[in-house]
């Protein structure tokens, strides 16, 4: 295989690129999963036509525990585009290149389903009802002006999607985020994960029918929202995280891990009073079971991933922020059910209080922020983060003067929502609002 690969080289850290050639990334594919567990984690095509003739379309591997990363190219004409289709392959791998498709022209030979996946066709000219198109939006932006759209890929997960938006233009530049940025940014981050897990958590109560516990779950939301505001000055962590660092420090007036703390005893009176009522349990054991292999099989991320026996989490395998200097525990549950995606919130919930305590005693002095130095032209680089769904990446790609040529999302939505269908597979109709809270998957993050 090395012979069909041209120019592989470390161009940072523990990330790899080459080029493949049409037709190659299928076997490559095969040779990354089969001698080293890698596994494709994006693909991303560029129109390359204006400035150098050509469409790419990059492939990004990732090994799951040791830390590495490659990303292959493929260099395409720009008169009838084609590529060899690893959907039969790896069912993630269909997703994009069927996106591919619709937003590029370049055509993946022997597709298994090759229907439009957002390009419908059904719609007048001009017309573009639900969808944003944010990879579009981006384009033509300053790289440090980004983030404010990044923010609004998904509203509930705004840390997300802004650090992983600035993991990637920081990686393209090369910098390194002050060490008190990066304790600063786990903070945040955890803070999102937390009032999250704590209303889905009550949501899925809800649904049981236990309007009590979902009324307390919203009431300690609220709660920590508030503290949000203290924080940032925004209830959903808005313009916390900057291009270079964050933009505020924590309130020397706020005890942030103790009012976390309080803010959590007060969720566990919640859950303990939930899991000892056995009409909510009936509800919750066996429903919406998700196969492990079947997970596996769809590339499913986040808490849903977690819940269906597979210990994968990014803080942990491929650590960000500040995560490489703090401890905790990455929850899997083996049963796949709602039970075991409500647990999982549970335990990461705990896990959010404990990481949050410890950044904030190790909290290191220096700069909030440091400056970002223009971007490489034409030299692809990513952002990868640990949502509260899951794992979120942003791909970026600057041009000749140093803007955003293209940026690639993807949410954890995009790969989850689809295996949603098999666990509802056997359960009665009342079971579906439950099944899908229980997942609870972006509707705009998936709609990109």
């Amino acid at each position: 295989m090395a012979g069909r690969l041209a120019g592989l080289r470390v161009v940072r850290g523990r990330e790899l690129a080459c080029e493949v050639r049409v037709g190659d990334a299928l076997r490559l594919a095969e040779i990354l999963r089969a001698d080293f567990g890698a596994e494709l984690r994006l693909m991303a095509a560029a129109d390359r036509r204006a400035d150098a003739g050509r469409f790419e379309v990059y492939y990004l591997f990732a090994h799951p525990r040791e830390n590495w990363f490659l990303q292959a190219v493929t260099p395409l004409p720009a008169d009838n585009p084609t590529i060899s289709s690893l959907g039969t392959f790896h069912h993630p791998a269909s997703l994009f290149e069927r996106e591919i498709h619709d937003l590029f022209g370049i055509v993946p030979l022997d597709h298994p389903d090759p229907r439009p996946l957002v390009r419908h066709g059904f719609w007048p000219e001009d017309f573009f009802p639900l969808r944003k198109d944010a990879g579009k939006l981006f384009e033509g932006r300053r790289p440090a002006d980004g983030v404010e759209l990044a923010e609004r890929v998904s509203g509930d997960t705004s840390v997300g999607h802004a650090l992983a938006f600035c993991q990637a233009i920081e990686s393209a530049a090369g910098m390194v985020t002050p060490e008190r940025a990066a304790y600063l940014r786990t903070v945040l981050l955890e803070l999102e994960r937390l009032y999250n897990h704590v209303a889905d958590f009550g949501m899925i109560a809800n649904d049981t029918g236990f309007a009590v516990a979902h009324s307390h779950c919203f009431r300690i939301r609220e709660r920590l929202l508030r503290l949000n505001k203290r924080v940032t000055g925004h209830r959903l962590l808005r313009g916390g995280v900057i291009p270079g660092g964050v933009r505020v420090d924590l309130p020397r007036d706020l005890d942030l891990a103790g009012e976390v703390e309080a803010a959590h005893r007060d969720f566990d009176e919640i859950v303990a009073l939930s899991l000892r009522n056995t009409l909510v349990m009936d509800r919750l054991e066996g429903t919406g079971r998700l196969t492990t292999r079947t997970a596996r099989d769809h590339g499913v991320l986040g808490y849903v991933a977690r819940a269906s026996g597979l210990d994968a989490d990014a803080r942990r395998d491929h650590p960000f922020a500040a995560y490489g200097a703090l401890r905790f525990r990455v929850p899997v549950f083996e049963s796949g059910d709602v039970k075991a995606r409500a647990l999982v919130r549970v335990e990461e919930a705990r896990e959010s209080v404990a990481l949050i305590r410890q950044a904030v005693e190790g909290l290191p002095p220096g700069p909030l922020a440091a400056s970002l130095p223009p971007l490489p032209a034409w030299e692809p680089a990513f952002g990868m983060v640990e949502g509260w769904r899951g794992a979120i990446l942003h791909w970026v790609m600057a041009d000749g003067e140093g803007r955003l040529h293209r940026v690639k999302v993807v949410d954890p939505s995009f790969l989850n929502w689809r295996p949603l269908s098999y666990a509802l597979l056997k359960n009665i109709v009342p079971d579906f609002p439950l099944c899908n809270k229980s997942f609870n998957q972006s509707y705009s993050g998936n709609d990109l």
